[in-house]
């Protein structure tokens, strides 16, 4: 995944613990659809 902030693009790596994490903060299977999931994703 990369995000941008302040026209700098940075790459963003994740593994299967932090989807593992989200699934259990959000309560759903690991998908990336709103800001709301990738906010729980960031935190978790």
């Amino acid at each position: 995944m990369d995000i941008t902030i302040n026209e700098k693009t940075y790459k963003v790596k994740y593994s299967i613990r932090a989807m593992m994490a989200f699934e259990q903060i959000a309560g759903k299977s690991f998908e990336l659809k709103t800001l709301t999931d990738i906010y729980f994703f960031v935190i978790a």
